[in-house]
């Protein structure tokens, strides 16, 4: 049993500082951030956990259950180590510790294995490579499938541009619409709207739409919007004002104004504190 487990903490170790090093040259080739390092530390708490606390028990696990396999072990082995790391819910970073967890596990039984055909150990090595391709590719699937989604509608007035702001949790609001399996928010001429809905959370599936006075609708390039903060403020009262901000531009779409948001006309849009005294939410001495 010493032994055994010297040989899973030989693989716990391994695992975790290989980990570690590809994915920090990973970071260091696309971004060199001072926060990307930062989450370098974080990962390798984590993974040091998760490889020493969860995964050698489940390696011991999957020795018991595989030990009667003969031709087969090896396989049966990597599928189950992929699995126990799948159900975590921790996508790449879980199964990639878990291949590599389960490589130095066979590389340290090496010598049990020199008997085997070399077409075997190949057939072994191009499975183990469609097992762990398919795992990535279902964990991402099941994460796109089962995580929440945005899916907000938004109309706005035909030509405007400038920054966009919306109320949630507001009372005596007409009641929501719907559009499919979309909410629909309706953004007035000011550059703001309110709902009795809350703040929508998730990936990102909103659709933005300028609207003219004859209901005729036009979908608004995803280049020429910016999803901007989001935030709350005090009604003074005890109450508390959710809202989100979104700019919306007809010049200068790109990338750059995805990510900085970026006008380059003047933005005329009413501050939240503005918004708050128009609609009567807050007195005019707050």
């Amino acid at each position: 049993m010493g032994d055994k487990l010297s040989k899973k903490v030989i693989s716990a170790t391994f695992a975790t500082v290989s980990f570690i090093l590809l994915y920090g040259i990973i970071v260091g080739i696309f971004s060199s951030s001072k926060e990307e390092m930062f989450f370098i530390i974080i990962i390798f708490f984590f993974a040091l956990l998760g490889n020493f606390i969860y995964a050698i028990p489940i390696s011991f696990l999957c020795d018991a259950l595989t030990k009667y396999f003969t031709k087969f072990r090896f396989l049966m082995s990597a599928i189950l180590h992929i699995f126990f790391a799948w159900i975590t819910s921790l996508g790449i970073f879980a199964i990639s510790c878990a291949v590599l967890f389960f490589l130095m596990e066979e590389w340290q039984k090496r010598d049990k294995l020199r008997h085997l055909h070399k077409k075997y150990i190949a057939f072994n090595g191009i499975v183990l490579i469609i097992i762990v391709v398919s795992s990535v590719y279902f964990s991402f699937k099941w994460v796109e499938l089962t995580e929440e989604k945005t899916n907000d509608y938004y109309l706005i007035p035909k030509g405007y541009v400038g920054e966009i702001t919306v109320l949630y949790n507001i009372k005596n609001t007409p009641p929501p619409k719907r559009m499919g399996d979309y909410k629909v928010i309706e953004i007035n001429e000011l550059g703001y709207g309110m709902t009795s809905l809350p703040e929508s959370e998730g990936i990102i599936e909103n659709k933005y739409l300028y609207i003219d006075s004859n209901g005729k609708k036009e979908k608004i390039n995803d280049n020429c919007v910016h999803i901007g903060p989001s935030g709350s403020i005090s009604g003074g009262d005890g109450s508390e004002f959710i809202f989100s901000t979104i700019k919306v531009t007809d010049i200068g779409c790109g990338d750059e104004f995805i990510s900085s948001g970026r006008m380059y006309l003047e933005n005329d849009s009413l501050e939240i504190e503005e918004i708050l005294q128009r609609e009567g939410l807050v007195g005019d001495d707050w």
